[in-house]
């Protein structure tokens, strides 16, 4: 692993980029960009205070930064939603649109969804834009005091991916049950092991990584189809196909999400 002042660094360098271009135009892939570096910054401050005594010091300048950042994050994770939902529904619509039977009917079911959707994440675009007006500059701050101290920290010894391994074991103990109402928990749970397991260059640490974010796109994958249809159906009619479409898509995502969590699950 590279040391950790540059790792934060690093990291660093690109949360403060993206808060930049997501605030002047915040498109779908600057939105994502800004809430993966938020995500994977605040696994390594995690990191940092299990496993650096001398990170003591920074208990209260690392809480405030982490919670700065969340204020940033959700709303963040509200745009991306909207995106994520849009391609879902391209994605989903595209092959039967075309076809004689419904496809007319599923083509203006997903322009009426659609421009329901781009409404919302347009406003909510524009919440995003607002808050990181007012705190972009105290999150680099934050960042930058952070920076100064790190240089000096020792570390306990474990590496990454001894830290992510004991995280993830945390994680999956917790999970009684994989089932519908608790994959979207397990799926929050492994973000921290899975980022931090990606800043340790070993081989066993990067195909635990790869591991974790097989997981995690696919609960992520059927979570979107969750949102998607309950939003199709708050939008469109009872009787639209469309709706079908998605509801039968959620039930294959959720069955392939219990099989590769439930699978995972069982290996610790």
């Amino acid at each position: 692993m590279e040391h950790l002042s540059e790792a934060f660094d690093k990291l660093r360098k690109e949360l403060t980029d993206a808060l930049v271009v997501c605030r002047v135009r915040a498109t779908p892939r600057a939105v994502h960009r800004l809430r993966t570096a938020i995500r994977r910054i605040e696994a390594l401050l995690i990191g940092i205070q299990k496993q650096h005594a001398q990170a003591k010091l920074l208990t209260g300048t690392i809480k405030r930064q982490m919670r700065r950042q969340r204020d940033i994050r959700r709303p963040a994770g509200g745009v991306r939603d909207y995106d994520v939902q849009l391609k879902l529904l391209r994605r989903l619509t595209s092959p039967v649109s075309k076809q004689k039977e419904n496809g007319g009917k599923i083509a203006d079911d997903e322009n009426q969804l659609a421009s329901e959707l781009n409404a919302q994440r347009e406003k909510a675009a524009q919440f995003l834009q607002e808050v990181l007006a007012s705190d972009e500059l105290r999150i680099e701050k934050g960042l930058q005091k952070i920076n100064d101290v790190i240089p000096g920290l020792r570390s306990t010894g474990s590496p990454p991916l001894s830290l992510a391994l004991e995280w993830a074991r945390k994680a999956r103990h917790k999970m009684s049950r994989l089932d519908k109402d608790t994959l979207h928990e397990f799926r929050k749970s492994i973000k921290g092991p899975r980022y931090i397991a990606e800043l340790d260059s070993s081989p066993t640490a990067r195909a635990f990584a790869k591991e974790l974010h097989r997981v995690h796109d696919a609960i992520g994958y059927w979570h979107d189809c969750v949102v998607l249809a309950k939003n199709a159906t708050s939008c469109l009619t009872r009787q639209s196909p469309l709706v079908d479409l998605i509801r039968n898509e959620r039930q294959k995502a959720l069955r392939n999400a219990l099989s590769i969590s439930s699978s995972f699950v069982l290996r610790a």
